[in-house]
Order: structure tokens, then C-alpha cells, then sequence
């Protein structure tokens, strides 16, 4: 998913100009990909097109675009449409232990744009999210459940977890 967005941000390519997207990956990425066009916003989270198409129209995949409205509107189904998947053989060599993908984006004026996922991929084992971008996620989910000030609260609160003598002071937190 961060690779459609550089993608997308390397070359100020806007939903309009895609014509056809293919993904390439290992079994280990397609195997679990259960819905080709997720319908609803249970299945996008088991669909490529799914989720890289909340990249390509919202540029995140977050709380607000996994909705039902979001996922089955006229612009969500046509691109999810516009995009496939592939097992690739060449990637499949080289071993399931990585996360490994290439995208393939054909514009409306014919450019071929590739992009190779990184190996060492944003939330991975070998880059793991800082603590900055899981605050930003905390954010990004909470966004319209809980204020900044509760927020915050939890944000300490998880800091100093190993201090915490019950669990059900983070569970508070966390309570509309």
C-alpha cells in the first residue's frame, strides 16, 4: 500500500489518469486475498483492489474508508475494477520470508509506470513504525471517538504500559 502511494506521489498521478493496475506478488501476499472487488467494507480488508483503492482516492486506508458507503461507491468499484493481481512466478523464487511486490500502473496516455515495493517495508521487522507514526495511527483511529485531551491521556497511559497495575485503566481510556 505504501508503494501505490509513492507511486501515485512520484509521478502526480491522480485517479483519472490509471487506466489498469496490475500487482504482482508472492502467495504469501495473494494467498489471503479472498474478494477480486471487495462490495462491502468486511471484505475489503481480504481485497488488493480494496485497499489499494482506498490509497488511490483517499491516499490512506483508515477508519473512514473502511465503510460500507466508502467501499461500494461508483468510484471505489470502478477502480478496484482497474485492478489485478498476479502470483509471480519470479518473486515466488525467491523465497516467502519477505514481503515482496511490484506494481504495474498503466496510464490513460499508455506510460508504464513500476514500482518494487521495498523489502524492508513501513511496519515490518526490519522498519519497524516509530513511535511518532503510532501515535499518528492512534489518531487516525480515533478520530471522531475520542477527543485530543483522551487521546493524549492514552498516549501517555500506553508509554508507561509496564507501570500500569490493571488493564482496565487503558480500557477506560479508550471508552467513548
Amino acid at each position: 500500500m505504501d508503494g501505490m502511494l509513492e507511486l501515485m506521489r512520484e509521478h502526480a498521478i491522480t485517479p483519472e489518469q490509471i487506466e489498469r493496475i496490475d500487482v504482482h506478488a508472492g502467495s504469501n501476499v495473494l494467498n489471503p486475498i479472498r474478494f477480486a472487488i471487495a462490495r462491502t467494507h468486511l471484505q475489503a480488508k481480504f481485497s488488493m483492489a480494496g485497499l489499494l483503492t482506498m490509497i488511490i482516492l483517499r491516499a490512506r486506508a483508515g477508519r473512514q474508508e473502511f465503510t460500507d458507503e466508502f467501499i461500494g461507491s461508483p468510484q471505489a468499484q470502478d477502480m478496484q475494477a482497474r485492478i489485478h493481481t498476479h502470483v509471480d512466478p519470479q518473486i515466488e523464487a525467491q523465497g516467502m520470508e519477505i514481503i515482496r511486490s511490484r506494481i504495474e500502473l498503466r496510464t490513460r496516455d499508455g506510460r508504464l509506470l513500476v514500482h518494487w515495493a521495498p523489502e524492508k517495508y513501513r511496519g515490518g521487522p526490519l522498519n519497524p513504525l516509530s513511535d511518532e507514526d503510532l501515535v499518528g495511527k492512534l489518531a487516525a483511529c480515533a478520530d471522531g471517538l475520542l477527543d485530543a485531551e483522551r487521546q493524549a491521556k492514552l498516549v501517555r497511559a500506553v508509554r508507561r504500559v509496564e507501570k500500569i497495575a490493571n488493564a482496565v485503566q487503558l480500557a477506560r481510556l479508550i471508552q467513548p
